[in-house]
C-alpha cells in the first residue's frame, strides 16, 4: 500500500485538482492587482478602492460671492475623459436660476478635488484669480476683487478682512438640473 502513495512537492501543481470557484476567485484577485485595487504588500494583501471618478461632461458649479458688488455667482467646473474637473466658466446667479437650475439637485453634493482648482473670473467685477478666497468670518467663497497683494476684504455685507494664507482644500458644489418643463420635446423653455 505504501508504494501506491505518492508524495507530492511543492512546485508539483499539476497534480492538484483546483475548483472552478478557486480558479475563478485567483483569476479576480490578478485582475484586481494589475488595476491597482489590490496591493500586495510583504506580508499581507490590502484593498485599495479608487474612489468612483466622474463620467465625463459631469459638472460640479461651485457657489461663490462677487466681493465688490456683494451679489452670487457660480464658478462651473466640468469633467473630462479621465475625470479630471476643468474650469469652464463663471455664471451670474440670482433666486430664480437657483431654483430653475438647483432646486432638484440639492441633495447631490459633488466634491471638486483641491488638484482640479483653476484660475476663475468673477463675472460681475471682473477679478481673476485661482480657485475663490473662503473668509474666515462669514464662511463665504468670495472672489479677488478686493484684494490687494496679500490683504483680502469680504464683501460689504461682512466687511471682514485679513492676510491671505495658502490653503488645499476640496469644495463643494451641486449639479445643475433643467426644469421640469424644459425637458427636450416638452415645448418649454
Amino acid at each position: 500500500m505504501a508504494a501506491d502513495l505518492v508524495k507530492l512537492g511543492r512546485n508539483d501543481q499539476s497534480l492538484v485538482r483546483v475548483s472552478p470557484a478557486r480558479q475563478a476567485m485567483t483569476n479576480t484577485l490578478a485582475r484586481l492587482r494589475q488595476s491597482g485595487e489590490i496591493v500586495t504588500t510583504n506580508s499581507a494583501q490590502r484593498i485599495v478602492v479608487p474612489p468612483p471618478s466622474p463620467a465625463s461632461g459631469a459638472i460640479i458649479d461651485l457657489p461663490r460671492i462677487c466681493a465688490v458688488h456683494d451679489k452670487p455667482y457660480t464658478a462651473r467646473y466640468i469633467a473630462d475623459r479621465k475625470g479630471k474637473f476643468h474650469y469652464g466658466q463663471s455664471i451670474r446667479v440670482d433666486e430664480k436660476r437657483i431654483c430653475q437650475q438647483y432646486e432638484a439637485n440639492l441633495g447631490n453634493v459633488l466634491t471638486l478635488p483641491a488638484h482640479d482648482a483653476d484660475y476663475e473670473t468673477c463675472p460681475w467685477c471682473g477679478a481673476y484669480g485661482f480657485g475663490s478666497i473662503r473668509c474666515d468670518s462669514c464662511r463665504t467663497e468670495v472672489c479677488y476683487g478686493r484684494t490687494h497683494g496679500n490683504d483680502f476684504h469680504c464683501r460689504p455685507s461682512c466687511g471682514s478682512g485679513g492676510r491671505l494664507s495658502s490653503d488645499n482644500r476640496s469644495m463643494r458644489g451641486l449639479t445643475p438640473s433643467l426644469p421640469p418643463n424644459s425637458a427636450p420635446g416638452s415645448g418649454g423653455r
